[in-house]
């Protein structure tokens, strides 16, 4: 009777260290999983930041160019916005294909690596 109270107790021990083991493992896991996200965004606003910057200063560029051609300020200030207002229409109608299925595919490939992940499940 008191080897099988040993047995069990050291069964009892061996379940604690290796659920301790399972809730350092967790941790890491998610460290390593917050980690990939908040990069994603801390690289994302910054990349949104200088296109920000660029599309400013290729503006301001392109408004001088048309108004060298055209003579009228105004014009050039209606033609630019017009097509950076074609181009957000056009980024918001074809958001799914440019930002959608990337950013799902990359979570997916990210949090289920270990699982073989079909990329023709994608988003339709």
């Amino acid at each position: 009777m008191a080897e099988e109270n040993k047995n069990l107790q050291n069964t009892l021990d061996e379940g604690k260290h290796l659920w301790g083991l399972v809730q350092q493992y967790a941790k890491l896991e998610m460290v390593d999983k917050l980690t990939f996200v908040l990069t994603i965004l801390i690289v994302g606003g910054v990349l949104v930041g200088l296109c920000t910057i660029a599309i400013f200063c290729f503006s301001m560029y392109f408004v001088t160019k048309i108004e060298q051609g055209t003579g009228n300020m105004a014009l050039s200030y209606a033609i630019v916005g017009f097509v950076l207002l074609f181009l957000a229409v056009l980024v918001f109608l074809l958001r799914k294909a440019l930002v959608t299925r990337p950013v799902i595919t990359s979570l997916m490939k990210e949090f289920f690596e270990k699982q073989d992940f079909d990329e023709t499940s994608k988003l339709k």
